[in-house]
């Protein structure tokens, strides 16, 4: 019966066609191309099937090319493997490709085929200028070459069936006549159709990397438990995400983000109890359906909520390639009647309740209040406006003078980020960096940051003959990249700034994270001369013995001692007794937030060497920062 089935009459349904469509158009924004395309070939000719929404695209959908003139699709379809054409301009393969004529001269792309093995067409992205097409991108079409597949999996399935059903039929007709064959055919065919429908069922209800119920599945599961409910039910809802996943596929690939979803998923089957339902809701993020008594519920969830907290707290590391990666959740809580009537609400809920968790620490759950929805929404504005910042050039640094306090002069300058958004406008450093930590976006900002800080300390010196330092803020994300040593240096090289001009500033964040290599990349740097600054002293767990084992130049006594001088004489001793000891450990001392001449001549008869506050200048433009070392150098 299979060898009667013709792939060629299978049709494509229009809610397929729109998922694919919205496929190509999210691999073109992606991988900033103009065209990404999935193509359909026939006995004679090839079929733009799907194709991507863009200005620069010439493909249309239904256009059709004969086959035999060497188009690239064509190849990867004879071939069956991946084509990566970087540029067929200056390739004698492929010079002469009918594409050139229409501007694409880069190619990248990888054969679909339908469950048969039989050929559908292929998936691919092309650019109008040389592309190399990294593994980042390669890596995402092939992700989506198997959800196109799956696609066709389940159309095949589907058409099997129906096939199936329409040859019992023909059969019950035909051979009225021989009963006992026909009992032993139909069921042969019962079998078939039972097990196509099985398929089916698996693949609309699971979730293909984790094989976990997905959304659709929970949903049912949640109107059988009302349904069946002799009582009133009383649920919760535990919204577990993981945390830095993007960081975690743009560092080390989606094969290791595949790793890491998967092993959460092991150990959330392992330690949730045999009456709680657990559900894949998308890639980083799990669902637990959790029943209990209306008393206990809030108390029960909780509970479960900590346990698998403390969890991964203490989970070893995920190994891949040698690289460890750490692995850390935030939950977010919802209860059934209490915050929503339905499966939708209580999944929006309890993903606010997580999000705003996240923004605070790893490894913490949170129940859901009212007051979670405006700062959700407040939040994805700003984290959506921010994907753009950098590109948009919005993104500015200020700089805040370092002062002598003995000689009143200028010696450096802390490197302060700016946000000036059209539709925000000025967004407060504290409300969107912990955002762009969050989302991975620190990464591309904190580069950023670092370049723009070096190039124009370098520019002062070369240029003005000036001798001053910057300082950098450097957030604990970046430091997961064992490479951020080698990036500082190659910077300080390239713009020829010399080591000791720059300060690198670093909380207690960054040690805690991972101890050895924070070590390691400070270590580095401090030998090629770098400056090492311990930022908010003296408000951790654990600063006196970060001095003994991490190599600080500097510590930097933190605004909240500062600020209450005036009222506290303990904090007059505090900071006091900071100063002295920083001195004997041969440390310099930078008190931050100095607003009032009564706080600046504190710290300068208790020794504090360098000021930083309002009362010196507040956070300015390069341009007003210079003006004011000049000033000083005339006199």
């Amino acid at each position: 019966m299979n060898d009667a089935i013709n792939i060629h009459t299978i049709g494509i349904p229009d809610d397929v066609l729109d998922g694919w469509q919205q496929s190509v158009d999210l691999i073109a924004s992606i991988c900033e191309i103009p065209t990404s395309l999935i193509m359909r070939v026939h006995a004679k000719d090839i079929e733009v099937f799907a194709s991507s929404q863009h200005d620069y695209n010439p493909y249309h959908c239904g256009h059709k090319e004969e086959l035999g003139q060497g188009l690239y699709c064509e190849t990867v379809i004879k071939q069956q493997a991946e084509l990566l054409v970087a540029n067929a301009l200056v390739d004698p393969i492929w010079d002469h490709n009918p594409d050139i004529k229409i501007g694409m001269i880069s190619y990248c792309g990888l054969p679909l085929n339908w469950p048969t093995g039989e050929a559908f067409g292929t998936i691919c992205i092309l650019d109008n200028k040389a592309n190399q097409y990294n593994e980042q991108k390669r890596q995402l079409l092939y992700r989506f070459q198997k959800s196109v597949e799956a696609s066709l999996t389940i159309l095949y399935q589907t058409f099997k069936l129906q096939y199936a059903n329409e040859y019992l039929e023909q059969r019950v007709h035909q051979r009225t006549n021989e009963l006992e064959t026909l009992y032993h055919r139909l069921s042969q065919e019962i079998d078939e159709r039972n097990s196509a429908e099985k398929i089916i069922y698996q693949q609309k209800h699971y979730d293909i990397l984790t094989g976990l119920p997905n959304r659709k599945l929970l949903k049912e599961k949640f109107k059988a438990l009302e349904n069946a409910s002799l009582t009133p039910l009383s649920a919760a809802v535990l919204h577990v995400g993981i945390n830095n996943m993007k960081v975690i596929n743009d560092n080390f690939g989606y094969m290791a983000g595949d790793n890491v979803i998967h092993t959460i998923a092991r150990q959330l089957k392992q330690h949730i109890p045999a009456t709680a339902f657990l559900a894949h809701l998308s890639g980083d993020q799990f669902i637990i359906l959790y029943t209990a008594q209306e008393h206990s519920i809030a108390e029960e969830s909780a509970q479960l909520a900590n346990k698998l907290c403390q969890l991964f707290s203490f989970s070893r590391p995920v190994v891949t390639e040698e690289q460890a990666i750490p692995l850390s959740v935030s939950i977010g809580i919802a209860l059934y009647p209490d915050d929503a009537l339905d499966m939708d609400e209580l999944l929006r809920k309890s993903s606010a309740a997580r999000i705003s968790k996240q923004a605070t620490a790893d490894n913490q759950y949170q129940f859901f209040n009212l007051s979670m929805l405006s700062q959700i929404s407040t939040r994805l504005q700003i984290e959506s406006q921010l994907s753009n910042a950098l590109k948009n050039k919005e993104l500015t640094l200020h700089y805040q003078p370092l002062i002598c306090t003995q000689s009143r002069k200028i010696i450096g300058a802390e490197a302060l980020l700016r946000w000036n958004n059209s539709m925000l406008g000025s967004v407060p450093p504290d409300s969107f960096i912990p955002i762009a930590e969050q989302s991975g976006l620190i990464l591309s900002i904190g580069n950023f940051v670092l370049r723009s800080a070096i190039k124009q300390t370098a520019h002062w010196c070369k240029t003005h003959q000036v001798e001053v330092y910057v300082a950098v803020n450097i957030s604990p994300i970046q430091f997961r990249d064992n490479q951020l040593a080698t990036h500082i240096l190659e910077l300080l090289e390239f713009y020829e700034l010399p080591p000791h001009c720059l300060e690198v500033e670093i909380t207690e964040g960054v040690l805690l994270q991972d101890e050895a290599q924070a070590l390691e990349i400070l270590n580095v740097l401090a030998e090629s001369g770098v400056r090492i600054s311990l930022d908010d002293f003296g408000t951790g767990y654990s600063s006196l013995s970060y001095l003994q084992k991490f190599p600080f130049d500097t510590v930097k006594i933190d605004r909240s001692f500062i600020s209450s001088l005036a009222e506290s004489s303990r904090n007059q001793d505090l900071v006091t007794a900071i100063i002295s000891m920083a001195r004997n450990l041969k440390l310099h001392v930078v008190a931050e937030g100095i607003e009032t001449i009564e706080q600046s001549n504190f710290i300068t008869q208790a020794q504090c060497e360098i000021g930083q506050g309002y009362l010196y200048g507040k956070p300015d433009l390069p341009e007003v920062f210079l003006q004011q070392i000049l000033r000083q150098t005339k006199h």
